[in-house]
């Protein structure tokens, strides 16, 4: 016998919506006063680069949306995307503004649901074939760049992170010398434009097929901070898969060192060699597309060393592949 969030999510939720301002006591504290559209109340939304006021208030007074990045939410998804909270948190955050800090955790003690297997999840797909096509027209112009005066910012970027131009050749690295905002149609989209930010482009390849374009962004010349719109971008319609798929060995007789990020594995490699197989997670969701293809790419039978490494460490890592290899040879 024991309480579980869903005992209180309810009650607390329910009354935490009663009493709450989203404007007042959430938006406004984070990103300033709004602007007056008639009835409506708009902010610049600052989950993308806003030029001009896109985020609304609902008429419902609990919800926002975005017109411009899709953003939407209530309170909560506010706070744990602004935060990096979990719900817990923020759970307890909102209560406290209200006065039901209290109330949080007061669950009556109930017997734990029995667990069930979960229903399988849809296996991804590719983006459609107009998408990759569009995607693949600005890949080899950021290719192109990325070795012109334009890509000098991006070029002395990598190379500080200890890259290689062969490594960068090697893997199609690019350079988007500007932020690009594209007709949807061209994407085979519908909507709002499709924007790809300034900075460095990695392409996410799967069995031959361009899956995302992800780009490292830029605020001038220097890498963009997390805040206020992230590091990383891309034009919307990908999707994300594990870094590194295309290049994997087909008799799984190296062993498969997984990293974090694009950059750690392709630092790995270019230490390493031909001696491993390397795979980036390429953040949260890149784990998800894509490990199913691991044992069926590498012969069914592969060696895998999982590794969470930061710059320093993998620093050391290549270094001591590198004199195996050395050593070896």
């Amino acid at each position: 016998m024991k309480a579980t969030l869903t005992n209180i999510d309810t009650d607390v939720i329910t009354r935490i919506k009663d009493r709450l301002d989203l404007a007042e006591q959430v938006i406004s504290p984070d990103i300033g006063p709004p602007q007056h559209r008639g009835h409506r109340l708009a902010w610049v939304c600052p989950f993308h680069p806003d030029r001009n006021p896109s985020l609304y208030l609902n008429p419902d007074k609990q919800s926002y949306r975005c017109f411009g990045c899709g953003a939407r939410g209530d309170a909560f998804t506010w706070v744990m995307a602004r935060r990096h909270w979990s719900f817990r948190e923020a759970l307890g955050y909102l209560a406290g503004l209200v006065g039901l800090a209290g109330d949080v955790g007061k669950a009556s003690p109930t017997r734990t649901p029995a667990k069930r297997n979960p229903a399988p999840l849809p296996l991804p797909s590719p983006p459609s074939a107009q998408w990759q096509a569009r995607a693949q027209v600005i890949l080899q112009r950021a290719q192109a760049v990325l070795w012109e005066n334009a890509g000098t910012p991006g070029r002395a970027y990598l190379r500080g992170r200890g890259l290689h131009d062969e490594t960068l050749r090697a893997w199609g690295l690019g350079w988007c010398p500007r932020d690009v905002f594209d007709a949807p149609a061209r994407w085979g989209l519908t909507g709002k434009r499709v924007y790809i930010p300034r900075g460095v482009v990695i392409p996410h390849w799967v069995n031959g097929k361009l899956w995302s374009l992800k780009v490292r962004r830029f605020a001038g010349n220097d890498p963009a901070p997390a805040e206020p719109w992230g590091k990383y971008g891309g034009p919307r319609g990908g999707q994300m898969a594990l870094y590194g798929l295309d290049r994997l060995s087909n008799n799984g007789d190296r062993p498969l060192f997984i990293v974090e990020a694009e950059l750690d594995a392709l630092l790995l490699w270019q230490a390493a060699g031909d001696l491993v197989d390397v795979l980036a997670l390429g953040g949260a969701a890149g784990g998800v597309v894509g490990a199913d293809c691991i044992g069926a790419q590498q012969g069914g039978d592969v060696k895998v060393w999982v590794i969470a490494i930061s710059l320093a460490e993998e620093r050391e890592t290549c270094s001591e592949i590198t004199r195996r290899r050395n050593k070896e040879r």
